[in-house]
């Protein structure tokens, strides 16, 4: 059965309609890229779907219930938790704190979250600066460690905002392969990113938006050659290389 169903989703925001009747499904366990130019509606759709703007026509259903509408914190508790395209931490709190936020959702026992935190940490390579105030970390940490807090919470569906942007060669591969950990534990992942060749190579399906509306949706192969996805986004260049 699906995991995550959005169907005819629509958002406007005054006369433009930031998503056009959106509909594309996850199943457990895998990963989904969504990727198209900036300004295409990517962002507004993960609000949609977390609770942040619900959307002014369609429904999303999570494990077959609908939540459409519901407001973020009851969508997380269901299992649906998510980073942003700007980085949302707490600053003033360190990092281990910062993590230990997210597994309270879940556990009661500060200790309890704390052995949360830690196991993350040390997965994400940051065990080193567990208490370093997060407010000073450079900004490729910052989003290692929103990542590790919404996993901490124990999402069975993980929204990731451009996680990898900005991150070194070897940042990224270190998150690469905590992604796909993730995926093989049976945790669905909706990826944002404009990474390509670290999207199309993690990513099962992939959906392509433009100007609100879904263009292509397919494996990744099949993507980097539609003359659609190539025009409105990828570039002539990128299909060449392929």
């Amino acid at each position: 059965m699906n995991l995550l169903r959005v169907e005819n989703v629509t958002k406007r925001f005054g006369g433009l309609a930031a998503n056009a009747g959106l509909s594309f499904s996850l199943q457990p366990g895998q990963i989904v890229g969504l990727i198209g130019p900036n300004g295409a509606g990517k962002t507004t759709l993960f609000n949609c779907i977390a609770g942040y703007s619900p959307p002014d026509e369609g429904s999303v259903f999570f494990d077959g219930r609908e939540i459409t509408g519901k407001p973020p914190h009851e969508i997380c508790r269901l299992g649906i938790a998510r980073t942003f395209q700007l980085v949302k931490i707490f600053a003033r709190m360190t990092v281990l704190e910062n993590i230990m936020a997210g597994a309270f959702l879940r556990r009661v026992k500060a200790a309890d979250a704390r052995r949360r935190g830690l196991d993350l940490l040390k997965e994400i390579g940051l065990g080193d600066k567990r208490d370093t105030l997060c407010g000073a970390l450079p900004l490729p940490d910052k989003k290692m460690v929103e990542v590790a807090r919404a996993m901490a919470t124990e999402p069975r569906l993980l929204l990731l905002d451009e996680a990898l942007a900005g991150l070194t060669g070897e940042e990224m591969q270190r998150a690469v392969r905590f992604i796909l950990k993730i995926a093989r534990n049976g945790t669905a992942v909706l990826a944002v990113e404009h990474v390509m060749e670290v999207i199309m190579f993690i990513s099962d399906r992939v959906v392509v938006l433009d100007h609100g509306v879904k263009i292509a949706e397919d494996i990744p192969e099949r993507v980097c050659g539609n003359t659609r996805v190539v025009a409105a986004y990828l570039g002539k260049g990128y299909a060449a290389r392929k």
